[in-house]
């Protein structure tokens, strides 16, 4: 009976300690923005680290939200990661309106990161830029022109769903060996 007891009492101690490394972070709040477009689906993207070949996966809630306040501005936006259990593993926003050193913040259940632009953000975090503002164009109906903000970056819808938007999206960066596939729910 003291056997049975005490195995509870390390089992239910083993699943707090679990469940409080990987606490996930709350999702940040930008309640004064009503959204324009959700977009959900999988990711999954590889990467080279000191010569090790790094794989992640798991799913994505992004958010766009209206128009930017000036045409030179990006728009306003949040990135959900979830992991493949479905646990939050970050949560990525972009607010023109905000200071500018916040203006970009990735919160992680490591802590909150913050710089000016997402790509300031994006090398400060992940050591290289993923050009979030620049995939928003091919969540559209139409394959975007070549941006800039796309230099050795290779983008292209895989496939589409039949009302014209991506069903799979890809981007590889060859110089720096990143591969980066989503996968759209239905839209």
């Amino acid at each position: 009976m003291q056997a049975l007891r005490l195995k509870r009492v390390v089992a239910l101690l083993a699943a707090f300690l679990l469940s409080a490394c990987i606490t996930a972070p709350t999702p940040l709040q930008m309640e004064t923005k009503p959204s324009v477009s959700v977009h959900r689906g999988r990711f999954a993207v590889t990467y080279e680290v000191q010569g090790a070949l790094q794989r992640e996966q798991g799913g994505f809630e992004w958010r766009i939200f209206d128009a930017p306040v000036s045409q030179n501005e990006a728009s306003p936006m949040q990135l959900l990661l979830t992991s493949p259990l479905g646990t939050t593993v970050a949560a990525l926003q972009f607010d023109p309106t905000a200071a500018l050193a916040t203006r970009a913040s990735l919160k992680t259940p490591q802590g909150t990161a913050t710089a000016a632009t997402l790509s300031d953000l994006m090398n400060k975090t992940l050591g290289w830029e993923l050009p979030l503002q620049a995939l928003l164009p091919w969540l559209g109906e139409v394959t975007p022109a070549p941006t800039s903000a796309l230099a050795d970056w290779g983008v292209a819808a895989v496939s589409r769903h039949e009302n014209g938007l991506p069903r799979v999206l890809t981007a590889h960066h060859t110089a720096r060996g990143i591969s980066l596939r989503l996968v759209f729910d239905t839209p």
